[in-house]
């Protein structure tokens, strides 16, 4: 390879070729290059010399769930707590909306006013001068954010940091407080409407039991099914009886050939003392009628006489025949005349009559317990359905209720707190050794741009030479391309 021109096909370029030729061309523009390498890879160093000493500062905050609800009994794991840290998207960490509020221009101004931050002119510093230079992340795997801030004054830097902590903490603990005060205010004016509610439902449910007469329907269902078949045996047992007493009756009154009234008749007159009395002295006028008669005629004053006088007895014994049993009815005095069997068969039949009544009236009362006792117990369902829908709109309401109530307490106990939900662990502070990441950041570019821009004064001039080469000397017959090397200096 010690030729001064090569005439190397590319089809034949191997790899000991490209070797070779690239030795000969670092050979020739080493010079070059590593002079261009020093010129660019010096004015970084001379510029990363003259740098200011930067400080970098960092502080730590840890965001906590507020434990306030759970110490003081109040949590309810269905309310969703205000304050609390949370995210709509499931698959982001509540944590990034904090740090876009850290960054947020409200905060970033109102820590450049507190710290008077200003630039190299002396005007209040940019918004966003300063966020460029906050590096805030989230340390992975954990619930705390890193705040970096670089400065060329420590304490500076220090300043900033904390300020900017300062009034994220105020910020979030205002935002805190307003939240609570606004569910306050809504809980407090749905709570009334609530109770209201309560109180409408209480008095549905009060008002309709006792309009039904309702103590416990499932009791009474119960208690009705016992009833019902306790009404059918009376029933049963009644009717019974009845038939028996019905059937005693009818052959009583065959015996005494009279009525029932006609047997309440005679019964009424035979204990009427009035009409006994009357009766006792009819008969002893009949009796010495009958004996004058044998003696006198029909127009003698003695018969005359007596016969006035029975006469007279006679419509006595008709008007108390008729006062004993309350009518003005004509009845047959024979009623009172009956024999002492009649008069007990008549007293025996006056009893059947007076146990048939009663137990005709014992079975129209029990037909008519069983009849109300089955419209009720027919209602039962209906009435179940509806006590229940009352229920549940008593249960809702007092639910409701409940809710709002515990709600106002623990929005009230939060009110009044002064807790955050963020805790700096670890507060700015000003560093005494500068960070040498500045420095060590410009001199890699440096090496990276002077490496570059050597490389390119030896690709440029060989590439010129190159086409020149192709330009100038013919091709082979075969069509076949070849490359130019020039000679060695």
């Amino acid at each position: 390879m010690a030729r001064s021109d090569l005439d190397i096909p590319l089809n034949t370029l191997s790899l000991n070729n490209f070797f070779s030729l690239s030795t000969d061309i670092v050979k020739r523009n080493w010079l070059r290059a590593s002079l261009v390498f020093a010129i660019v890879f010096g004015l970084a160093f001379l510029y990363a010399i003259k740098l200011k000493p930067a400080y970098e500062v960092s502080a730590k905050l840890l965001f906590l769930i507020d434990r306030t609800p759970y110490l003081t009994g109040l949590f309810d794991p269905d309310v969703p707590e205000a304050g609390q840290l949370s995210s709509l998207l499931s698959s982001q960490t509540p944590l990034s909306n904090q740090v876009e509020i850290i960054q947020s221009r409200p905060l970033i101004e109102e820590t450049i006013r507190l710290a008077n931050l200003r630039d190299s002119e002396g005007e209040p510093m940019s918004v966003n001068a300063l966020a460029n230079k906050i590096d805030i992340k989230i340390v992975g795997g954990t619930d705390i954010v890193h705040i970096n801030y670089t400065d060329s004054d420590p304490e500076v830097a220090a300043s900033v940091v904390n300020t900017l902590l300062a009034v994220y903490q105020d910020y979030s603990s205002t935002a805190n407080q307003l939240e609570t005060q606004e569910a306050l205010d809504f809980v407090s004016g749905q709570l009334p409407r609530a109770e209201s509610n309560l109180r409408r439902a209480e008095q549905d449910l009060r008002q309709y039991k006792e309009e039904n007469r309702i103590i416990s329907l499932e009791d009474e269902a119960r208690v009705g099914v016992e009833s019902m078949e306790a009404l059918n045996l009376q029933i049963t047992s009644v009717s019974a009886d009845l038939a028996e007493a019905s059937q005693n009756l009818l052959a009583l009154q065959r015996q005494v050939g009279l009525s029932p009234n006609e047997v309440i008749a005679v019964n009424a007159v035979s204990k009427s003392d009035s009409v006994q009395a009357t009766l006792r002295e009819l008969d002893a006028v009949d009796r010495e009628l009958a004996s004058q008669q044998s003696a006198f005629t029909e127009t003698n004053p003695i018969i005359v006489r007596l016969q006035d006088k029975r006469g007279a007895l006679s419509d006595l014994l008709e008007e108390q025949i008729s006062a004993a049993l309350g009518s003005s009815t004509g009845w047959n005095t024979d009623y009172a005349r009956i024999g002492p069997l009649e008069q007990s068969l008549a007293e025996e039949m006056l009893r059947q009559v007076v146990k048939e009544e009663a137990l005709v009236r014992r079975l129209d009362y029990l037909n008519q317990t069983w009849e109300s006792n089955r419209a009720r117990f027919d209602a039962l369902p209906r009435m179940e359905e509806n006590e229940r829908q009352l229920v549940r709109q008593l249960e809702v309401a007092q639910t409701t209720y409940e809710n709002l109530l515990s709600r106002l307490q623990e929005l009230q106990v939060k009110q009044n707190e002064v807790t955050s939900n963020v805790r700096v662990i670890e507060p700015a502070i000003a560093s005494v050794e500068p960070s040498s990441s500045s420095k060590h950041k410009v001199l890699v570019l440096g090496f990276l741009v002077a490496t570059l821009i050597a490389s390119l004064t030896v690709v440029i001039p060989e590439s010129i030479s190159y086409y020149e080469s192709l330009r100038l000397k013919p091709t082979s017959s075969e069509g076949e391309n070849t490359f130019y090397a020039e000679k060695k200096s």
